[in-house]
C-alpha cells in the first residue's frame, strides 16, 4: 500500500548537489540565552517551556564551516567565509527546468511533530479529525472556499513525537532515555480498530496522485498522529523534528566531502545532539532509519519542505539535563534546589538551545534553496491575535508587516510567562506551574502555554512561517491558514534565490 523509499546516506549525487547548491548558513547554534516556560504538573514531571522575544533578529554570519550548534550568548560560533558560489549552479538550474521551461514544485515533505505529553489527548483527537481536509486540499490544489493552487503531486508524509527523554537523568515518569528521539513513528499506537492495518514497511507515508485516495493516506496519518500521551512532559519541539531530519554525515557544502571540524581537523558535524552519556545518540536520523523522508536527489526534482509542530506547551530543547534532576535527588547547595519541577525550562533559559539553531538548521537542508522550506505551529497562542481577520490584516510579503504582527503576539500580557500565584499557595515549589496563555471552551484543548521560543522560530522564517492557536475550537482555521503557507510554496517557481 505505501513504498518505502531508500537513499543512501553519502550518495555521490547528493554531495555534488549540496557542493552547488549550499548559500551560507547563519549563526544556528548557541544556548538559548532566552526565557522559557514550566508548564502544570504532568504527573513528575510536566513542563511549560519559554524562549525569547528579547532575542530579536536572526543575523545571517556566514558560517558554511562552522560547527551550527556552538556557543552561548557572547560566545559566538566558529567562522569561517564561505567557498565558492553561495547561489544556484547551472548544474541546478538544469534539475529544476524540464527541457528548458522553469517548473514548480509539486513534490511536499510534510514532517507533523505532535506532542504526547500528559496533557494532549483532546488536540490529538482535534488533529486527527482535520487531518483528512488537510491532506485533500493539498493533494488536489483546492481550498474549502473552492479556490485553487497547484496541487502536490507526491506527498511523503511523517511524524514524530516531542518525546526526546531525559538522557542522564533518573527518576522522572515517561522520561527515561531518549524517548523517541526523533524517530519517525511508523505504527500506530491506538487501540482504534481502524487503525489495525498491516504494517508499514516504511517510517513514512507517501501518495502519489492516481496511486491511492487522499482520504486513505489521510486515514492512516490519522493514526500515527494519535500518539497518546505517555511521553516525557518536557517536550523538545524542535529539537524532536530537527534530529528527524539531519543527517548523520554532515556533507559540506562547500567541498561535496563530509564537513570537516576547523578547529580539530577531524570530520564532525555542524549540528551535534545530546546522547545519552556513552556517545550513542548524538547524530540525527535524517540518513538512517528516517533516510529517504526528505526527497535530496536532485534527478527526481525539489520537494517542499514543511515541518508543523502541534504542542500546547512552549519547546525545552535543553543543551544538557542537570536542571531536570528531581528535586529529592539534587545534591546540598544545588542552584535548582529552590526550582519547582514543572518551572525548570523556564527559569534555566541558558540550558537551552538558541532558537537560531533551528530557525538556520532546518533552512540548511535545503542549501541554496532556503525557500522550500516552510515552519508552521499550532501551539498556545491566544486564538484573537491569529484569527483570520487579524492576519487578513497582514501583508506578510512585508518585513515590516510581518515584525508587527510577531510584536503583537509577543507583547501581549497573555503571552508573558509569568508564575500562577494560585501553585504558590501550597507552598510546594513542585507544584508552582505558569499562567496559561490560552484556554478553549471547545473540544481541542483545556489550556495551553506561552510558546515563545516556537513563536520565534516562526518569525525566523519570514512569509515561510505561520503561528496559529491550540485554543481555537477546532484545528479547521489553523490548517487552513498553515495549508496557504505551504500552498505559496508549492506556487513558487524552482529557481534559485
Amino acid at each position: 500500500m505505501f513504498r518505502r523509499f531508500w537513499m543512501g546516506a553519502g550518495s555521490a549525487l547528493w554531495a555534488l548537489f549540496l557542493g552547488a547548491c549550499f548559500s551560507s548558513v547563519s549563526d544556528v547554534g548557541s544556548k538559548a540565552v532566552e526565557d522559557r516556560p514550566g508548564k502544570r504538573s504532568d504527573s513528575d514531571g510536566g513542563v511549560a517551556s519559554r524562549g525569547s522575544a528579547a532575542e530579536g533578529g536572526l543575523g545571517s554570519r556566514a558560517i558554511a564551516g562552522g560547527r551550527l550548534d556552538a556557543g552561548g550568548r557572547g560566545d559566538p560560533p566558529t567562522v569561517r567565509p564561505a567557498v565558492g558560489d553561495a547561489g544556484g549552479s547551472e548544474e541546478l538550474d538544469s534539475v529544476c527546468s524540464r527541457q528548458g521551461e522553469v517548473a514548480t514544485i509539486d513534490k511536499l515533505d510534510l514532517l507533523l511533530v505532535v506532542d504526547d505529553s500528559f496533557s494532549m489527548q483532546e488536540e490529538q483527537e482535534a488533529l486527527r479529525r482535520e487531518l483528512p481536509a488537510l491532506i485533500r486540499t493539498l493533494a488536489t490544489g483546492v481550498r474549502r472556499d473552492g479556490s485553487t493552487f497547484p496541487p502536490a503531486k507526491d506527498l511523503h508524509l511523517a511524524v514524530v513525537s516531542t518525546d526526546m527523554g531525559l538522557p542522564r537523568v533518573n527518576g522522572i515518569m515517561r522520561c527515561d532515555g531518549l524517548g523517541d528521539d526523533g524517530r519517525m513513528i511508523d505504527q500506530p499506537r491506538t487501540s482504534d480498530e481502524r487503525c489495525q492495518t498491516e504494517a508499514n514497511p516504511s517510517p513514512f507515508l507517501s501518495y502519489r496522485e492516481g496511486d491511492i485516495s487522499p482520504d486513505q493516506v489521510a486515514m492512516e496519518l490519522g493514526c500515527i498522529a494519535a500518539l497518546g500521551t505517555e511521553g516525557c512532559g518536557y517536550e523538545q519541539q524542535l529539537e524532536a523534528g530537527l534530529k528527524a531530519l539531519w543527517p548523520a554525515v554532515d556533507i559540506d557544502p562547500t567541498t561535496g566531502q563530509q564537513w570537516v571540524d576547523p578547529n580539530t581537523g577531524a570530520p564532525s558535524n555542524r549540528i551535534q545532539f545530546l546522547g545519552d552519556g556513552t556517545g550513542f545518540g548524538t547524530t540525527g536520523h535524517g540518513d538512517g532509519v528516517n533516510a529517504g523522508f526528505l526527497r535530496k536527489d536532485p534527478k527526481d526534482g525539489l520537494s517542499l519542505l514543511a515541518i508543523v509542530v502541534v504542542t500546547d506547551e512552549d519547546d525545552c530543547s535543553s543543551v544538557t539535563t542537570g536542571h531536570f534532576v528531581p528535586s529529592r535527588n539534587l545534591p546540598p547547595g544545588s542552584p535548582y534546589e529552590d526550582q519547582g519541577q514543572n518551572l525548570r525550562c523556564f527559569l534555566n533559559p541558558l540550558n537551552l538551545y538558541s532558537v537560531h539553531r533551528y530557525v538556520e538548521g532546518f533552512k540548511a537542508l535545503r542549501p541554496g534553496y532556503e525557500q522550500l522550506v516552510v515552519f508552521a505551529a499550532i501551539a498556545g497562542v491566544p486564538p484573537d491575535l491569529v484569527a483570520p481577520n487579524a492576519l487578513g490584516k497582514v501583508d506578510f510579503a512585508d518585513a515590516d508587516d510581518r515584525d508587527a504582527f510577531y510584536t503583537r503576539i509577543l507583547d501581549d500580557p497573555r503571552m508573558e510567562e509569568r508564575v500562577d500565584p494560585t501553585s504558590l499557595e501550597d507552598g510546594n515549589v513542585d507544584t508552582d506551574y505558569l499562567m496559561p496563555s490560552c484556554e478553549g471552551d471547545g473540544s481541542a484543548t483545556s489550556r495551553a502555554f506561552p510558546p515563545r521560543r516556537i513563536v520565534e522560530v516562526a518569525k525566523g522564517f519570514g512569509e515561510n512561517g505561520i503561528v496559529q492557536s491550540i485554543c481555537q475550537e477546532n484545528f479547521e482555521l489553523a490548517l487552513g491558514a498553515i495549508t496557504n503557507v505551504i500552498s505559496r510554496g508549492l506556487d513558487r517557481h524552482c529557481g534559485p534565490m
